[in-house]
């Protein structure tokens, strides 16, 4: 591992210009086998898991957005006040599977940046 671009920035007197002047590059190496380093093998699967999360995020969305828009539909046709209460009380059970769905993608993709 090379570390020449930290003597480009000037930052010579940095605590990683003095573990990189010390010569302890064997550490990476050792934190590489053990799979800590992005460029193990558990790369992958926080990838897989951050890109579950997107999908379910804008899953979720794409439902909280289906909802408004039906609401937003049904209140410009609704006739009386009791069809409309009907039609809007059908999509209180899909906004909250949705803000579910999205809050929980967000949650997985969370976790899978800080892992």
């Amino acid at each position: 591992m090379e570390f020449r671009w930290l003597y480009r920035t000037g930052r010579d007197s940095s605590i990683w210009a003095e573990f990189a002047a010390a010569g302890r590059r064997d550490s990476f190496k050792n934190a590489d086998e053990r799979g800590r380093n992005w460029s193990g093998k558990g790369q992958h699967r926080m990838l897989w898991l951050a890109a579950i999360g997107f999908f379910m995020g804008a899953a979720g969305l794409a439902g909280v957005l289906y909802c408004m828009c039906s609401a937003w539909i049904a209140r410009k046709s609704a006739t009386d006040d009791k069809a409309l209460r009907d039609r809007i009380g059908k999509l209180v059970p899909v906004n909250l599977v949705s803000l579910m769905i999205a809050a929980t993608g967000l949650v997985v993709a969370t976790v899978a940046f800080v892992l």
